[in-house]
């Protein structure tokens, strides 16, 4: 691109052009005022960056930019809303899992929002408690139901509310303290 000069004017026009309040990418282009924001030796020859495609002169770029602008930002919030189609339809809700507990359960989770990948990662946890005979659905409804933000293992049924787990677990550190032996509770 052209000699030091042209260089040099290439910068200070993208420098007038970044402080630009209206952010349209436009710029003050009287040579007088950009001599003297760029420090420069001489009056500025726009000609070769004109040539270049480098800047264009618009009497009133305001409007060719902002339209320019709003079809940039229709395009991306377009490809964005479809790329968010496409991971939303990429999570599939199993049928073994309620899907108004599901939904109520996303909907009360303080406002967090989760990726497909995350939702997926939930699913298989309950499948997991699903699996070992747990209760799956009543803590997917228990979490629902309270708002939290994540899923808790539920409970394993028991006498008591839990007696019978406390009682397993006692005797088994019995039998790995005294080897085995059973020992009347003291």
């Amino acid at each position: 691109m052209g000699n030091d000069q042209t260089r040099a004017l290439a910068i200070a026009c993208m420098l007038l052009a970044a402080r630009d309040k209206a952010n349209d990418g436009s710029f003050n282009g009287d040579p007088e005022y950009v001599r003297r924001f760029g420090y420069l030796n001489s009056k500025p020859d726009f000609k070769q960056l004109i040539e270049y495609g480098f800047i264009e002169v618009v009497q009133d770029a305001s409007i060719t930019l902002a339209e320019c602008n709003t079809e940039k930002r229709r395009e991306e919030t377009e490809q964005s809303r479809g790329e968010a189609e496409k991971k939303a339809s990429a999570f599939a809700l199993p049928d073994w899992i309620d899907r108004n507990t599901w939904e109520l359960w996303l909907k009360t989770r303080k406002g967090k929002k989760m990726i497909p990948e995350q939702m997926q990662a939930q699913v298989e946890k309950l499948g997991k408690w699903k699996n070992a005979g747990l209760d799956y659905a009543g803590a997917l409804k228990a979490s629902a139901d309270a708002g939290w933000q994540g899923l808790f293992e539920p409970k394993h049924s028991g006498v008591k509310g839990g007696q019978l787990d406390k009682d397993q677990a006692r005797e088994g550190a019995r039998a790995r303290l005294f080897g085995g032996e059973k020992h009347a509770a003291t």
